[in-house]
Formats: C-alpha cells, structure tokens, sequence
C-alpha cells in the first residue's frame, strides 16, 4: 500500500468510526429520555395517590370551624415530559404515545384545576377539590395500566374501571360537598 492508499484508508476509517459513535450517542440519548419518561409516569401514580391523601385530609380540615385559609393541593411537575417527550415521542409505539398522552392530559387538568384561585366561597373550593380528587383518581390509573400494560390496555377502554372509579368519587363527594 502506498502512504496515499494508507491515508485515505485511515480518513474513512476515522469517518466511520466517529459516525458510528454520534449514532451509538444518539440512540443512546433517546435510550435515556424514554426511559427517563417512563420512570416519571410510574412517579405519577405515586404523586396522584399522595394527592388523593392530601385532597381527603383538607377536605376533612375544612369543616374544622378553626380553619383560617382553605390550603390548595400543589400541581404535579411534569418536567421531564415537558422538555423531553417532543424529541422522543417518534420512538414510542402508537399505542405508547397514546397511553402517555392521556396521562398527561390528566395532569395538565389537574394542574390547571389546581392553580384555579377562583373559587369565591367554601361549596365552589369543595367542589373544586372533588374534581381534584377525580383528576388524581384517573391520572393514577391511568399511570398505573400504563405500567402494567405498557399502552397496550387502555383505561378509557375499560368501562367497569371507569364505572369503580366514578362510583368512589360519587361516593367521596357525597361525603364531603353535603357537609
């Protein structure tokens, strides 16, 4: 071999090799922020049931007569999805990007529901918190088929699950609005 035949060997060489290693990194990244992604659905479903707890516990500190202020429920981050799932959502399945897409649409009416300030006396605060409790009934199953079924069962599919779960926030408002 020539020192011209050794070179160019040696560039395409070099060149394959570091386009082979954007591609490992590349893949690699996508890897990371899917998984990154599913481990925060499976984080949803624990900060929903932590909400379902607090939800109840002001709702039985409300008709506390000392009570000044009625406290709020926080919102649910949501960080990774925001800044992530955008660049890797080509990569999940259809029915995957569907399941996510549902939870988050959850979250994002809770959120809103959450941040609402508007409510002018203690029957629309009451019932707001019940719509709260509803959100985090559904986002936390929701999150949960998610990752028991990864997409594939969908919860709005499930009409005897939506029923159990109608029928506890019924019976849960029931509870706490006629006080």
């Amino acid at each position: 071999m020539t020192k011209f035949e050794i070179a160019i060997s040696a560039v395409l060489l070099g060149f394959i090799l570091s386009q082979s290693v954007d591609l490992f990194k590349y893949r690699w990244r996508i890897s990371r922020k899917k998984k990154a992604i599913k481990d925060e659905v499976k984080e949803l479903a624990v900060e929903f049931d932590e909400r379902i707890s607090r939800i109840g516990t002001i709702l039985n500190d409300i008709a506390n007569e000392k009570l000044s202020g009625i406290p709020t429920p926080s919102i649910i981050p949501d960080i990774i999805y925001k800044n992530h799932y955008a660049e890797v959502a080509p990569f999940f399945k259809p029915s995957e990007r569907k399941a996510i897409s549902l939870i988050y649409s959850g979250v994002n009416n809770y959120n809103e529901e959450a941040e609402n300030k508007n409510s002018p006396d203690l029957h629309a605060k009451k019932k707001s918190l019940v719509e709260l409790y509803y959100y985090c009934q559904m986002g936390k199953t929701s999150a949960e088929y998610f990752n028991k079924y990864g997409g594939k069962n969908l919860l709005h599919k499930e009409h005897s699950k939506l029923k159990e779960i109608n029928e506890t926030v019924n019976t849960f408002a029931s509870k706490h609005i006629t006080q």
